[in-house]
């Protein structure tokens, strides 16, 4: 059977959400003279949490409909992996290329660094952006294990016991985090957890969590004042713990360990509130064509932006583009050319293989 998600379109607009934090983010320094700027977007990096929140969703939301205990399990995980390697891969490996081609990081690579990092075994920074593939590869080869567990629980009635286990990873990675930072500092500690595998496994536990809650409860009716309410409260959670680096308390370890995992659950409560509403003006918003279409092309808009941002920062400095010419032209061509390379990816390379994968991968 074939995974339809055409009807979740208003995940497309968190995806261009997620992917707007980032960028926005990484071209903050151009705003350093606009008061305010750095405040609100200053940790829109936290964005890449989104990113994970919702490949969690929908995979497990993929295991959940297709998937069944009298399933080939074999067949079903290798075209799994068939799938996500279809996806990821050509535009990793073109996109590592060039960049290595153009000298982007000058960087000396071996026979074996080059393995390490084609396997996602290793990351040689190539890409500053690519750690998160790295953090998402991981998240495959745990999530079909979590999920054949998870659908052996539900056929037997054990929907706490999924919780149970879902509650059980999610601690872990607050354990894990909240470790690291307490014995090692945060100038030590953060950076490092920042693109962990254990630190981010919480990611894959909520959005495995929102999938199953979705899936149980997608037939019920909610009252809409609630939901809205939900949402606003989810995105005002979201924006004041994002920014309370900016306060006193953000020099204690066990405030940015709160940061993450309140984001995190924020940011799934209002995913869910947002699936749940299902015709609200909020859901036409999430779901305009505009919001797809960008959606299509964010993994490319998240590949390219930041080396693009670096070599239009290095422009406009040998042009002497200063003061309110430089932050106007700066950041309007890093997102002009962002998008037009993206557009080009995705139409000569990542749309001619995923129709391909079609026809040689099926569930």
């Amino acid at each position: 059977m074939e995974f339809n998600k055409s009807i979740l379109k208003e995940l497309d607009g968190f995806r261009v959400l997620a992917v707007l934090l980032v960028v926005s983010f990484h071209i903050s320094f151009y705003f350093d003279a606009l008061p305010g700027y750095n405040t609100i977007i200053g940790t829109g990096y936290l964005g890449v949490q989104l990113f994970f929140l919702l490949s969690s969703f929908l995979l497990a939301r993929q295991f959940l409909t297709t998937y069944s205990i009298g399933t080939n399990t074999k067949e079903y995980i290798l075209t799994f992996f068939k799938k996500r390697v279809c996806r990821i891969y050509p535009l990793f490996i073109f996109s590592s290329i060039i960049l290595y081609l153009i000298g982007y990081k000058h960087i000396e690579l071996t026979f074996g660094t080059v393995i390490k990092y084609f396997f996602f075994i290793e990351d040689i920074h190539l890409n500053p952006v690519i750690w998160s593939l790295f953090v998402e590869m991981r998240f495959y080869l745990v999530l079909p294990v979590l999920m054949h567990s998870i659908c052996l629980l539900i056929t037997r009635n054990k929907i706490r016991e999924v919780y149970i286990l879902l509650f059980v990873l999610a601690g872990i990675s607050y354990g894990y985090r909240f470790y690291h930072l307490y014995y090692y500092g945060i100038e030590k500690g953060e950076d490092f957890l920042y693109e962990s595998f254990w630190a981010n496994i919480d990611c894959l536990a909520l959005g495995i969590a929102g999938a199953v809650i979705y899936e149980r409860s997608k037939y019920l009716i909610i009252n809409r004042t609630t939901l809205y309410f939900i949402f606003t409260v989810s995105g005002c959670i979201l924006f004041y713990a994002m920014n309370i680096k900016y306060y006193k308390l953000y020099n204690h370890a066990f405030i940015p360990q709160m940061v993450f995992s309140i984001c995190n659950i924020a940011w799934m409560l209002a995913i869910l509130s947002l699936l749940f509403l299902r015709q609200g003006k909020l859901n036409r918003v999430f779901s305009l064509n505009i919001f797809v279409y960008l959606s299509t092309i964010s993994y490319g808009i998240y590949i390219w932006h930041l080396p693009i941002r670096d070599y239009i920062y290095d422009l406009c400095h040998a042009l002497t583009l200063k003061g309110i010419l430089g932050i106007l032209v700066a950041p309007l061509t890093t997102w002009t050319v962002t998008i037009l390379i993206s557009m080009i990816c995705y139409k000569c390379l990542e749309k001619p293989l995923l129709y391909k994968r079609k026809t040689i991968v099926k569930i």
